[in-house]
Formats: C-alpha cells, structure tokens, sequence
C-alpha cells in the first residue's frame, strides 16, 4: 500500500464520519430555524474535528496524487490552480465552522440563522462559496477521472460524488439529502481507492510518454 493511499482512506473515514456525525450526533432537525442551537451542541467540535481530519488528509493525498499523475499540460495546471483554491477555500470554511462559530453563536446568534442571516446572505460569502465549490466541483472530477484509469470505479464514484455534493448547494429543500448521497460516495470511494492494490496496467501506464498518459 502507498502512503497516498493512507491519506485517502483516513480522508475518506474522516468526512465520512463527520457527515454523518452531523445527522446521528446533532440535532439536525433544527439546523434550518434554529442553526445556533445546533452549533452550541456539545458534539458540535468534535464532530467537526473530522471535517478538519478529512481535509488535512484530503490535502495530503491530492497532494501525492498530483506528483504521481498530472503532467506539464495547460488543463493539469489549471486543475493544479483549482485544486488549491478548493483546498485553501475549504481550509477556510472548516477552521471558521469549527472554531469561530461556537463564539458567535454564543455571542450574535442571530448572525447565524440561515434563513435570515446577514453572513451566509452577504454578496461576499455568497461569491467566495460559490468560486470554492465549483473549484472543487471540477478539480475533483477530473482528480477522479484519473483515479477511474487506476482503479476503475472508485474513480467514477469519486467524480459522481463530488458533482452531487457540489450541486446539492443549489438543490433547495432536497439539499442535504443530494448531499448526503454525494458525500457518502466520494468518501466511500477515497477508502476503496486507499484500499485496492495497485493493477498491474499501472506498470504499462508509467511506461507511457509523459504526454499520453492523460489521453489514456
């Protein structure tokens, strides 16, 4: 096993426990009318330290992979330029939900109420969201197209997952439901990656000029 493949597995454990952590641990049923109550949950830190946990480790792997598959090609470093405002945009979004949304919710709860709140409404949250998920969105599906040339489905799952999750922000009422099934495949995908030997088609792969192995 390669440690990148550690990296994924620990990824993928840590935000699949942190998602679900958020519905069976919380009291998710109040996230809508009452977001701070939620927040001000004893479990609220601990659940989120997975979402921190997954996304170190996420960094970590994604990190490995680049070095192991992109090349010197205009669309590698254009995934390279996303992928790091994904990283950095949801490095952002983790430390704030985890460390500085306890205190607000404490302090100016109202500052969090989603339906209401002047933060997740403001043009500025709003647009920086948005440019972090769709970075993610299209870094992560061509992230997972390369995985599908190495692992076959895990790959495909990893690139579906990530489409759902992404596009479940706009999905309304149906929201974390979309989400839910998005996440639960990305991450699901991320352990089976971690877990499979490398085929032996990778030898063949490696052997390729530089320049057909993204076309493979």
């Amino acid at each position: 096993m390669k440690t990148f493949q550690i990296y994924s597995i620990v990824s993928g454990m840590s935000y699949f426990l942190w998602w679900w952590g958020f519905y069976f641990l919380l009291p998710f049923e109040k996230v809508m009318n009452n977001y701070p109550e939620v927040i001000l949950h004893h479990f609220w830190i601990p659940v989120n330290l997975f979402q921190v946990l997954g996304l170190i480790f996420y960094y970590l792997f994604i990190t490995a992979f680049i070095q192991r598959n992109f090349q010197n090609t205009f669309s590698s470093e254009l995934i390279k330029v996303l992928t790091a405002i994904a990283v950095f945009g949801l490095s952002g979004i983790a430390f704030y939900e985890t460390f500085l949304w306890p205190d607000i919710a404490f302090n100016s709860p109202d500052l969090l109420l989603l339906k209401s709140s002047p933060v997740y409404n403001g043009i500025l949250f709003l647009s920086s969201t948005i440019t972090v998920i769709f970075s993610f969105m299209i870094s992560g599906i061509y992230i997972g197209n390369l995985m599908r040339k190495e692992s076959g489905a895990s790959g495909i799952i990893f690139s579906i997952g990530i489409f759902l999750f992404c596009m479940g922000y706009s999905a309304g009422e149906f929201r974390y439901a979309i989400q839910s099934v998005g996440l639960s495949g990305w991450s699901i995908a991320l352990v089976y990656y971690g877990l499979i030997k490398i085929p032996a088609k990778r030898k063949e792969f490696d052997s390729l000029p530089d320049t057909q192995k993204e076309s493979t």
